[in-house]
């Protein structure tokens, strides 16, 4: 993995496997880093985002709601 500033994103997954992630991710509770986390490492599996992939990603990461609305209520103001 490594980090990048990408704006408006918190990371990435490239189809050889690479994960970008976000500098400003430690400045996010714990709860929205495992989220983005679980989200770029289920790319690994399927690299697209229908329903059988966020079926992964809520197996792996059962309150991702919830961080994906706390990042879109308050992650455009630290990125």
């Amino acid at each position: 993995f490594r980090l990048r500033s990408m704006p408006g994103r918190w990371g990435s997954c490239s189809p050889t496997g690479t994960l970008l992630l976000h500098p400003d991710l430690v400045r996010v509770p714990v709860h929205c880093i495992e989220y983005v986390l679980v989200h770029e490492l289920m790319h690994l599996r399927r690299m697209d985002h229908s329903s059988a992939y966020w079926q992964l990603v809520a197996a792996a990461c059962p309150q991702y709601e919830d961080a994906r609305v706390w990042l879109r209520a308050y992650g455009r103001q630290l990125v």
